[in-house]
C-alpha cells in the first residue's frame, strides 16, 4: 500500500499537546481555507481550517472522539446507504492517517490491484475528471464520470457560544479545553438530542469581536443541520483553494433550532451552580434581549464545529457519488473512505464515525482480494 498525503509527515509541537489545538488553526498545517461569503451570516467569510499533514484534520482538531446518536445512523441505511459500519467503537490506529473532512484534501482509496493507493478526495475527485460534466468542461478537464453528487450536499455544524467574564481566575486547561460535553433536546418533545453544549475553560471569541482575556464559554452546536451547499472548482490549477460553501443557516430550521440552542447556553450560563464563576455575560451580552437581536448576534458570531462532511455521499439515488460498499458509481476499482460519503451528518462530532468507515472499507477491500 502506498499512502500519499499532502503536507509533512510531521508537524509543531502543539500536535501532540491537548491544549495547544486552537493554535494550530492558521499554522503551517492547514490549508488556510476560508469559506466564500455566507448568505446567512450577513456576506461574512468564515476561516474553515483543514489540516495538511498526515493525519490530515484528525492532526489538528480537538480530539473529541464521540460515536455517532444511532437514529442519525439509521437514516443512511433509510437512504440506501450503510450503518453497520459506523456502530462499533475501535478503529485501526494505521488506517488514522487516511481519515480527514470533505471540503478540503479528503483521503481517497484508489485501488489498483495488487497495490492500493490513497488520494486527496475532493476537490481532486473533479481535477482528475470525476464530477458534474458541465463543471468540468468550464474549466477544461475532461470528463471521466460524470456524477452529478461530486461536490454537492456538503454539510457541517454550525457552531456559536455565550463567552463569559470570570468571576476569579481561571485554572489553566489541562486537557483540549473542553472537557464537558452533552447531547441536549432543546424541545422535551423531540425523538432525539439536536444540540451539543459544550463547556469551554477559556474566552472563545469570534473573529472581529472583542471579549474578557479571563472567562470561559458555553458553546452550543446544532447537530442535524438542514442547510446545505457545495464544494466547487475555483480553476483546474490544484494550488487554487476550492470554493467552500456550507450554507450556514440558509434554511429557516436551522435558524429556529439554533437560537433554541443559544436560549439553552444562556439558561445553563445563568444557572445559580455557575454564579461562583460567573461575573457577566461577555457575548452576545444583555442587549440580545429580543428574537431578532439573538439571530443576527449568530450572524455575527456562528462559524464551524470542523465537521464538513456529505461532498461524495453513498446511496442509490442520482445525487450518490459512492454505492452502500463505498465504490465509486462508474468507475471501477475505485472507493472513497472518509466523511464525505456520509449522507448526512452522524449527530455528533465526525471523527469516530470517520474511523469506523475506514474499518469498513478495510474489510471491503480485504474481501475482495481475498
Amino acid at each position: 500500500m502506498l499512502l500519499l498525503e499532502a503536507g509533512p509527515a510531521d508537524g509543531p509541537a502543539a500536535m501532540s499537546v491537548p491544549a495547544a489545538w486552537l493554535t494550530l488553526i492558521g499554522s503551517e498545517v492547514d490549508w488556510g481555507y476560508a469559506t466564500v461569503p455566507q448568505a446567512g451570516l450577513g456576506g461574512r467569510a468564515i476561516v474553515y481550517p483543514q489540516g495538511k499533514v498526515l493525519g490530515g484534520s484528525s492532526s489538528i482538531n480537538a480530539m473529541a472522539f464521540v460515536r455517532g446518536y444511532r437514529s442519525a445512523l439509521d437514516a443512511w441505511e433509510a437512504a440506501g446507504g450503510m450503518t453497520t459500519c459506523c456502530r462499533t467503537t475501535g478503529a485501526a490506529s494505521t488506517l488514522r492517517a487516511a481519515t480527514r473532512t470533505t471540503a478540503g484534501w479528503a483521503g481517497r482509496c484508489d485501488r489498483s490491484p495488487p497495490q492500493q493507493r490513497i488520494r486527496r478526495q475532493m476537490p481532486s475527485s473533479r481535477l482528475s475528471g470525476i464530477g458534474p460534466a458541465g463543471a468540468l468542461r468550464a474549466h477544461g478537464i475532461p470528463v471521466a464520470a460524470n456524477l452529478l453528487g461530486v461536490g454537492q450536499n456538503l454539510s457541517d455544524h454550525q457552531l456559536g457560544g455565550v463567552v463569559y467574564s470570570a468571576g476569579k481566575p481561571m485554572p489553566d486547561g489541562i486537557n483540549n479545553h473542553g472537557d464537558a460535553l452533552a447531547a441536549l433536546r432543546t424541545d422535551p418533545a423531540l425523538p432525539a438530542p439536536d444540540v451539543h453544549i459544550l463547556f469551554a475553560d477559556v474566552p472563545i471569541i469570534p473573529p472581529g469581536m472583542h471579549g474578557p482575556q479571563n472567562g470561559y464559554t458555553i458553546r452550543f452546536a446544532l447537530l442535524n443541520p438542514r442547510s446545505r451547499r457545495s464544494v466547487r472548482l475555483a480553476s483546474s490549477d490544484p494550488g487554487t483553494a476550492p470554493l467552500i460553501d456550507p450554507g450556514f443557516l440558509t434554511d429557516e430550521r436551522d435558524v429556529t433550532a439554533t437560537l433554541a440552542g443559544l436560549r439553552l447556553a444562556r439558561e445553563i450560563g445563568a444557572a445559580q451552580a455557575m454564579a461562583e464563576w460567573r461575573k457577566e455575560e461577555a457575548l452576545p451580552g444583555a442587549a440580545a434581549s429580543t428574537a431578532a437581536r439573538q439571530h443576527d448576534s449568530l450572524r455575527r458570531s456562528v462559524g464551524t464545529y470542523y465537521h464538513a462532511a456529505g461532498t461524495c455521499k453513498m446511496g442509490t439515488d442520482t445525487a450518490a457519488v459512492t454505492d452502500p460498499q463505498l465504490r465509486v458509481h462508474g468507475i471501477d476499482g475505485l472507493r472513497v473512505a472518509d466523511a464525505s460519503v456520509m449522507p448526512s451528518l452522524p449527530a455528533a462530532n465526525t471523527n469516530a464515525t470517520v474511523l469506523a468507515i475506514a474499518e469498513r472499507a478495510a474489510d471491503l477491500i480485504t474481501a475482495h482480494d481475498l
